[in-house]
C-alpha cells in the first residue's frame, strides 16, 4: 500500500488533459515511482530530525496522500486514476 497509494493519488489529482496525454506504460511507471519518491523523502526527513520509525513514516505518507486527495476533492479535481490504454496494433518486438 505504501508504494502504490501516493502514486494513485498523484494520477487522480492530475488534470484530465495531463492524464490523457500519458501513455499507459508511463502511467504504470508513475504509480510506484511517485510513491517511492514520496516515501523516501518522508523517511529521510524523519531520520534527519531523529524520529524515524517505519510505522511513523507510513502514517505520515498516508496522511500526506489523504490531504492531497481531500484537497483535490474539495476543488472537484479528484477522478479515478485509470491509465489511458491505447493499442495501435504494433508490437515492440517485431
Amino acid at each position: 500500500m505504501l508504494f502504490v497509494v501516493p502514486g494513485l493519488v498523484f494520477l487522480a489529482v492530475l488534470r484530465r488533459e495531463d492524464r490523457e496525454s500519458l501513455l499507459f506504460d508511463e502511467a504504470l511507471f508513475l504509480i510506484p515511482g511517485v510513491s517511492i519518491a514520496l516515501s523516501s523523502w518522508v523517511a529521510l526527513v524523519l531520520a534527519e530530525i531523529g524520529v524515524f520509525s517505519l510505522p511513523r513514516a507510513a502514517l505520515l505518507t498516508g496522511a500526506l496522500s489523504a490531504l492531497a486527495a481531500l484537497g483535490a476533492a474539495g476543488r472537484g479535481r479528484l477522478t479515478l486514476p485509470l491509465p489511458h490504454w491505447t493499442w495501435d496494433g504494433r508490437c515492440p518486438a517485431s
